[in-house]
Formats: structure tokens, sequence, C-alpha cells
């Protein structure tokens, strides 16, 4: 039965106080405050929460009536408080609020957040919250200013314009944060990012001045710059038109009759941004020890069919041996393949504009070969050529001392003009392929139209821009948003997501790449072939692969026993080198660091001394790309569990001929195509690992010798077989690489064999901005 009393609590517990004296106010339990008289004085009972329609106290309660409470520390008992004894109630969610505000006011921002988000979430209804959640939302944007936060600043007034537009002076702040923001976008020269701010504030602020001013800035330069590019264009110029024209779709894209220039600018001149995420060197067939580096080079041997074309050209692979094609005229190997006769078709000029290619150029490279002094020197063409000869000025005569089974291998050289000095710098040479080197800014590099090109078509770009970008997601993101129309190279883990894109076209590259890790022949401890074994079984090929793979199921990526591709049926032709009995290292991580020990012992008792205790790091070095790095950060996970320490470098391209001195192993990937002939430049004496064994030596001298293709793939399997056991290199995996592409470009073929293969047939479609 309740007892209709006026309470006078002289018991301390029922006093007001804190559960918890170190607890902020929102998390202790919830609780009213009733001041009532006592005597003379007043006293303060802490209760439950008071059960008030939608929480509010009654305006003028009649002074005989009563309040229900329940002490808090008493909630099974209910008393009667008459209201003419009641001199204050404090709801818990007032407290809360006024506590806010004490926070706001000290400018404890975040002690202050945390309180109103409670309130928010729980007394959402509560009087002053509104204008107390307005006031932290204005005072952190203040703070985000103040830390030149500006984004940050900015989503917190967009928070604050929705809770209440008509709040004071809240559109000049917007437009001071906008400000600063656009300031910072044009300086960048991202300019659809100024745009997308000024639209975000017109939406909210009609008119301001802040967007006046900008748009009016923007609107006159790029109608200057459309002015430019409508003379540029009248008088011939398309490149200057073209890059106004750029311009303006990036300042204005909506601007009056921009649209149909920059389709009529482009009907003339077409123009194609390439994502890579490594650059090609200026000269990209130019490389110390003449044409070795394409091998290894995965940048180098993409661009080099923009600037150059070879006497012979790879076409493709075939069960033996690959096939070749002379884009400069005709190449006949006779029957008993002791001469090679090259035709050269007229009319093939150099982007200088000298004379036309002839037999005397050709003949001049072709000696330049067996020079040891030239930087174009082939030890096997060497020992292969016999003599040169000029007949009737567009035909040469190679007279070989021996037959070979695919002498066009080695005419995969550039061909510089006879008149070329033989002091000028390798590589200065004009070009004489479709496109001529224009030099790089920044990250971007940029081939123009050889006009002197004899195999170009009307269609075809006019301009290539290769743009080197961060990662492969700034590369999916920019072909998405048609910044460029081809990326050269997806990392594996990426061909899923992209072939579900219904704009992009995403195709394999012919022929796989064979990864693996070439050992510097001349350190200690990558000599020993003990050493050398320890690494090829503690490396966990097949988790290497299915990371980069991650779930997908690419044709043609597959662990390998050795240095050769691994083929068999129905995949690709190259499998002839490779020995189908030999089976791939298994991962044994017990073995290899028995093995790795014994290594360290085998070399400490030459030199009379004890094993190290911490062995040195290895320092493994890879080139540009994440599908390297991410395979080098899991092999130097893997080797640590052997107790064999791994420091990973980065190198900007893989170095050209043996492994450099400051490396003990190098992560490659190579276009090992014609194992006839790259074999010796990989295991030879003058390969990437600088040396091999007298057994691997002589098998790759009787390679050379080969009479016929059966000879040949037993010496390769010999090969193969000795690579294996002396772990020459150390194999991996082979891959499919995969290019994308817009699907408005079109003629670029699937199954190509390097991205530029047949650039000439390439048509870009017209690509305008518009504003999303």
């Amino acid at each position: 039965m309740r007892s209709h009393v006026v309470l006078v609590m002289s018991l301390g517990l029922c006093l007001a106080g804190r559960a918890r004296a170190d607890a902020p106010l929102y998390e202790q339990d919830p609780f009213d405050q009733v001041t009532v008289a006592e005597g003379e004085g007043t006293v303060v009972l802490k209760v439950k929460p008071l059960s008030l329609p939608e929480r509010r106290l009654p305006a003028n309660p009649q002074p005989n009536d009563n309040l229900l409470i329940r002490l808090f520390d008493q909630p099974d008992k209910k008393y009667e408080v008459a209201w003419n004894t009641i001199k204050k109630v404090e709801l818990f969610e007032q407290m809360l609020l006024g506590k806010a505000n004490e926070l706001l006011v000290a400018d404890q921002l975040d002690e202050a957040y945390d309180y109103i988000r409670f309130l928010e979430e729980n007394y959402p209804r509560t009087p002053g919250l509104p204008a107390a959640s307005e006031e932290y939302l204005f005072k952190q944007a203040k703070a985000f200013y103040g830390g030149q936060q500006y984004r940050g600043a900015l989503g917190v007034l967009r928070e604050l314009y929705r809770r209440n537009p008509q709040r004071p002076k809240l559109d000049a702040v917007m437009g001071a944060v906008t400000e600063k923001l656009v300031d910072q976008y044009a300086a960048g020269g991202d300019y659809p990012s100024v745009r997308a701010m000024l639209r975000s504030l017109a939406g909210c602020y009609p008119g301001h001045p802040l967007v006046e001013r900008w748009e009016t800035r923007l609107k006159q330069e790029a109608a200057g710059l459309l002015s430019d590019a409508r003379a540029a264009e009248q008088a011939g110029d398309l490149r200057k038109a073209a890059a106004a024209m750029r311009r303006v779709a990036l300042l204005w894209p909506a601007l009056h009759g921009a649209r149909e220039t920059a389709a009529a600018v482009h009907a003339k001149y077409p123009r194609v941004v390439v994502g890579v995420c490594q650059s090609a060197p200026e000269t990209p067939h130019v490389r110390p020890g003449g044409d070795e580096g394409l091998l290894t080079d995965w940048a180098a041997r993409r661009s080099a069919r923009l600037v150059y074309r070879t006497l012979a050209e790879f076409a493709g692979a075939r069960e033996n041996g690959g096939q070749y094609s002379c884009p400069v005229g005709e190449i006949k190997v006779a029957g008993d393949g002791r001469r090679v006769s090259i035709q050269l078709a007229p009319g093939w000029r150099w982007s200088a504009g000298e004379a036309a290619l002839t037999g005397y150029d050709v003949a001049r490279r072709l000696l330049a070969m067996t020079d040891p002094a030239d930087p174009a020197y082939r030890p096997a063409w060497a020992r292969l050529c016999d003599g040169v000869a000029v007949r009737e000025v567009q035909r040469v005569d190679v007279d070989l001392r021996q037959a070979h089974l695919r002498p066009q291998a080695f005419l995969q050289t550039i061909l510089p003009p006879y008149s070329a000095s033989r002091t000028s710098p390798a590589g200065r040479w004009p070009c004489n392929g479709p496109y001529a080197y224009a030099g790089a800014t920044g990250p971007e590099a940029t081939y123009l139209l050889n006009a002197q090109y004899a195999g170009g078509t009307p269609t075809q770009p006019k301009e290539i821009v290769e743009r080197r970008l961060a990662d492969g997601a700034a590369a999916a993101a920019a072909l998405r948003r048609g910044e460029i129309q081809v990326w050269d190279r997806l990392n594996p883990w990426q061909v899923k997501s992209l072939r579900g894109d219904k704009e992009l076209s995403v195709q394999p590259y012919a022929l796989p790449r064979i990864h693996c890790l070439v050992p510097n022949a001349r350190k200690p401890l990558t000599a020993s072939r003990t050493f050398r074994r320890a690494l090829a079984y503690g490396i966990n090929r097949q988790a290497v692969l299915d990371q980069l793979l991650r779930g997908d199921k690419l044709p043609g990526c597959a662990v390998l026993h050795g240095p050769f591709a691994a083929g068999g049926p129905g995949q690709d032709p190259l499998g002839h080198a490779s020995d189908p009995q030999i089976k791939p290292w298994p991962y044994d991580p017990w073995l290899a660091t028995v093995l790795a020990e014994a290594a360290r012992r085998e070399l400490a008792a030459g030199k009379d001394q004890a094993p190290q205790a911490a062995p040195p790091s290895l320092v493994l070095a890879y080139p540009p790309g994440e599908t390297a790095r991410t395979a080098c950060e899991a092999i130097r996970r893997q080797l640590a569990a052997i107790d064999v320490a791994v420091e990973l470098q980065a190198v900007p391209a893989v170095p050209a001929g043996a492994v450099p001195p400051d490396f003990d192993l190098l992560y490659v990937d190579l276009a090992l195509w014609e194992p006839l002939v790259d074999a010796p430049r990989l295991l030879g004496e003058d390969g990437l690992a600088g040396g091999c064994s007298p057994q691997m030596s002589e098998s790759l001298g009787q390679l050379e010798q080969a009479a016929d293709w059966n000879e040949a793939a037993a010496e390769l399997h010999r090969i193969d077989r000795i690579a294996h056991d002396e772990v020459a290199v150390l194999p991996l995996y082979q891959l499919t690489d995969y290019f994308a592409c817009r699907k408005d470009l079109k003629g670029l073929e699937p199954a190509t064999l390097t991205l530029y293969q047949n650039v000439e047939q390439w048509k870009p479609g017209f690509q305008y901005p518009g504003e999303k």
C-alpha cells in the first residue's frame, strides 16, 4: 500500500550520488533527481526515472497533487510526494544535456560528442538537444578548419546544413571551407573535383559568390582554350588543338560547342593513354648487352615495338621453335641451313627523314653483332656468322659456319642508319617504328606518330601516352573512369573482377612468362649448390601462386620444375624444352633448414672459421609491380621459417646482363619463348646468373650444334635436367598475363604477344567527360 506522506529522508543511501565516481554520467544507470523541502532546507532525492507522459513535467501541477517516485536504491517501494513540497525536478536527459553544454563551453569536443551521441540515440526528443548538437558540429568544423583538415570540416558543415539550413552565417562558413578545398584541387589540376565542390555548394546556397566567381573563371579560361583549339585545328596543328581540347574538357566540359569541337579534333588526331606499372627506358630496345634486356624487361619489350621494327620479329610459338616475320622485307633460309638471305622492301625510312633502309644498314648491324667491342655484340651470333655480303643494295646474304634451326631468332635486332657514327651514343639513332619518343613529363611518356613510317594506317592513334600508375587499384579506377584506355598488365588477382565490367575487355597475352629467382653465382652462399637446394626446398611455390591467383583459375598458370615453360596438351606450345619426367621441388622446410645450415658450415670450413650465429641477410631484388612485390614478400616469410633472413629491395628495372654484385637473388619474369636461343642467355657463362658449370656449358654448346629438332629437344631436356639438379635458377611458376582495355578502343586483338604488336590497327573511340 502506498504511503501518502511527505518523505523526509535521513539515510545517505537515498541521497543523490553517483553509482561509480569515475564513470561518465551517460554510462551510469539512468536516474532522475527530485529536490524537496526539509524543514528550512532541502534534500535531493535520487530516484528511478519518473513515469511521465513523453518525459515531460506537468506545466502547472496542483499543490495538492502528488508525484509518484521510487527511490533509486529502493526500487521496489513507491512513494507519493506532494507537488507543493517539490522545489526542482531534474530529468536524467536534462542532466546529460547540461553536462554536454558544459563540455562544449570548455571546448572539450570529444567528451561532449559522447554525451550528445548518447542523447540522440536514447533521448532524441530532449528539449535543447538540437541546439547543442548544432553547436557541437559548428565547433568541430572550426577545429578541423584550424587543423587544415578541410575535407573533415566540410563534411561536418554539410551535416549541420542538413539539420538546420537556416543557421546564421552557415553559408559564409561553408564557402570559406569550400574555397580552401577548391584551391587545393585546382593547384593539383583536379578540376573535376573543383566542379564537384562548386556544385555541392550551389546545391545548398544557389548564387553563392564563391560559386559564381569560380564558374566565371573556369568558363572564361575554357572559352579561350576552345578558341585556341579551333584556330590550331584550322592551322593544321592538330596536336596543339587536341591538347587544348583536353584542357577544355578538364576545366568546363559543358561549355557550348566544346563536345563537337573535341569530336572533330579527335577524328583527325586520335590519342590513346595506356596505363603502365613500369615506364620503359627512353630507348627501350637498346640495352647494355645488345637486345638481351628484352628477355627480362617487360617495359622494354612492350614499348620497343612503338619506336623500332627489328629485322626479324617473333610472331608466335609452335611445337618446334618460334615463327618469325620480317616487317622490313623477307627473310629466307637456304635448304641446307647455311645461308640466310634478306630482301628489303623499298620505302622504309627513319623518323628523321633520312634515306630509306638499305642493305648496307643491315650488313653493318649484323657485323656489329659479331664485334665484342660493340654494344650490339651477341656471342652466339659471332660464333655462327661467317660472312655478310650486300647484293644489289637491297639484298643481304649471310653465310653461316654451320646450319642452325632458327637463325631468324638472332635477327631480332634494331637497324640503325648506315650514316650513324659508330661513336654515337647507343640508342640515339632515329627510330624506324610507327612512333617516335617525344619525351617524358613526370609519370607520362609520349610517343608521336612517325610520319616516315611505311607500315602505318590512316586510323591509328596519332599519339600514345604511357602513364605510370601507382598500383593496380589506381589503374583499374582510371580505366573505369576513362582516364586511360588500356592497362598493360593486370595483377592476377584482379582479372576476375575486371572481367565483370561490361565496359571493359580483358584478354590474355598469347604466351606465359616464366617467373624465377636467379641466384648470383659470384656470391659465396648463392654459389653453393647445397644452399640453392635449401632455398628450393624452403619455398612453397604453390602457396605463392595461390596467393597471387586468390582463388581464380587462370589457364596457363602452373608451378614449374625448371626454367622452361610447362607446355602440355591444350596449353602453350613452348613445352618442347621442358622434360616432363622432372617434378617440381617439393616443399620441405625441415630439409631446407638442414641444408642451409650444412651450406653455411661448408662455407665456414673453407674459410677455417666457425659458422656465424646470425648469418647476414640475403638481398632479394625485384622489379616494379605489385605481383613481384607480393611474391617476394611471401618468399621472404617462407625463407625466414628456415632461418634464412631476406632483405627485399625494389629496383626501377630488371638489370641487363648478370645479376649485379649488390644482390644475392633477382626475381625475374622471363619472355623465354625461343628456348633454342634463350637458354644460353639465361644459363650460359654470360647469362643472368653470371656463370655456369662445365656440364651446362657443354650441353649449351651441343644445343648450338643441333642438326634437327629431335636432337635439339633431347639437348634441351638435358639442359633442363642439369638446371634442375644444379638449381641453376630457382624456378617458381609460369603466369599468363592479361591486359584490359575499354571496349570503344577497337583493333587491340586478343592473344597478342605484346601490347603494341598490332598498334597500327588500333582505332580509339571518342570519349568526352560528363558530370557525375
